[in-house]
């Protein structure tokens, strides 16, 4: 079961804080809101790293000269953060954005795929 807690989030706080936090709950559900809440920041602060990291999805484009696997990995990076960041991007998203960012080198590429 995942709970969208990171460990090396929680690794950053001393365990005495983290004990003190969870001693006064009675049950493993109440701590584990009571962490999650602690540690995955406001909505408000997500929603504004959200909206970054879809401007810079959609400022992505491959570079001239450079391969087409680096554009691929920097393309999943953001998407990836997007995704822990609670957006839900489907696969043909991704896809439509890598065949529109591709260089004009790459465009029988593009045509073969369509």
């Amino acid at each position: 079961m995942s709970v969208g807690i990171s460990s090396s989030t929680i690794g950053t706080s001393s365990t005495s804080e983290i004990m003190e936090t969870i001693l006064d709950k009675s049950t493993s559900k109440a701590i584990l809101d009571l962490m999650k809440q602690k540690y995955q920041g406001s909505t408000k602060v997500k929603r504004a790293q959200l909206q970054a990291l879809r401007k810079k999805f959609e400022m992505l484009n491959m570079k001239e000269g450079k391969k087409i696997d680096n554009f691929m990995a920097r393309t999943l990076i953001v998407v990836n953060k997007m995704k822990v960041n609670g957006e839900n991007m489907p696969s043909s998203t991704m896809v439509s954005k890598v065949l529109r960012s591709l260089t004009p080198k790459l465009n029988y590429v593009v045509c073969s795929i369509e």
